[in-house]
This record gives C-alpha cells, sequence and structure tokens, in this order.
C-alpha cells in the first residue's frame, strides 16, 4: 500500500513540474504576443495618422501617438471586459490550490 502512494506522489510531483514549465511558456508566449501587439498598434497608428494628419491639418506625432494609444487600449479592454465575465485562471488556479490542499 506504502508502495502505491509513494508512486502516486512522484505522478503528482511531474505532474506539477510539468504544468509549472508550460506556464512558464505562456507567460512568455503572452509577453511577445502583447509586445507584437504594441508594434502592430504604433505601426498602424503611424500609417493611419499619416493618412490622416494632412487632410486635418493636426500634427503628425500627436496623431500618431493618439491613434497608437487607441489601437492598443480599445482591444485591450474589450479583452480584459470579456475575460471578466467568465472564470478567471486566478479562479482556475486558486480551485487546483484548494484540491492540492484537501488531498
Amino acid at each position: 500500500m506504502n508502495q502505491a502512494n509513494g508512486t502516486d506522489q512522484e505522478d503528482v510531483r511531474v505532474i506539477q513540474e510539468v504544468a509549472a514549465r508550460a506556464i512558464r511558456r505562456l507567460n512568455v508566449l503572452e509577453w511577445v504576443i502583447l509586445g507584437g501587439a504594441g508594434l502592430i498598434a504604433v505601426l498602424g497608428g503611424a500609417l493611419v495618422s499619416w493618412l490622416i494628419a494632412a487632410q486635418l491639418k493636426v500634427s503628425f506625432r500627436l496623431t500618431w501617438i493618439g491613434l497608437s494609444m487607441l489601437l492598443l487600449a480599445v482591444p485591450g479592454l474589450i479583452v480584459i471586459l470579456r475575460s471578466g465575465k467568465g472564470g478567471s485562471t486566478s479562479t482556475v488556479i486558486s480551485k487546483l490550490k484548494t484540491k492540492e490542499k484537501d488531498g
């Protein structure tokens, strides 16, 4: 009986290590995607600003800054608001930790 319990604990430890590694990789991927989204927002803001700055007779730089922030902030806020409605990852992690403590 002790042999099976020791094997189960070893399996749990291995699964926890694999899950922790996957979480770290997903965190890195999240930062890469965020950086890519920022780059696309800056380039898109520059393009739109270049197209409309002369028409509206406004500063290219101010228009570029404003549009870049809008192109990143609006989709970001939509994602944050949508994720708030469903179960968040922190909820899932807290449930896993509770189960781990219980048994």
